[in-house]
């Protein structure tokens, strides 16, 4: 229910994470992350643009606000012994390469 009206989208920017309600013709807010696979295989995402009731913050402010935030997934045990070897984004999609272990 919490993220009934949160949608993901993917272009060669990164991630976009945006929440708008069905009555808005302005997002609650949008952000959008740059992925990179850190060297022990996890996801680790950097905020490049963050924008509130459709106001663009400055990349200091961005800063700021994720200080305190740990920006890292970790991809729970694939099966086969397999590893991410690489991740990118694409329009409307989300490429994953995989290797086994």
């Amino acid at each position: 229910e919490n993220l009934k009206y949160v949608f993901f989208t993917f272009s060669p920017e990164g991630i976009t994470v945006t929440e708008q309600k069905p009555d808005s013709d302005t997002p609650v807010y949008s952000i959008t992350c740059d992925m990179q696979l850190t060297d022990d295989y996890k996801i680790k995402f950097t905020p490049i643009k963050l924008v509130f009731s459709g106001v663009t913050l400055p990349a200091k402010v961005i800063e700021e606000l994720m200080a305190d935030y740990n920006m890292v997934f970790t991809p729970p045990p694939l099966p086969y012994d397999l590893k991410i070897t690489s991740i990118k984004t694409e329009e409307g999609k989300l490429i994953m390469n995989f290797k086994k272990s």
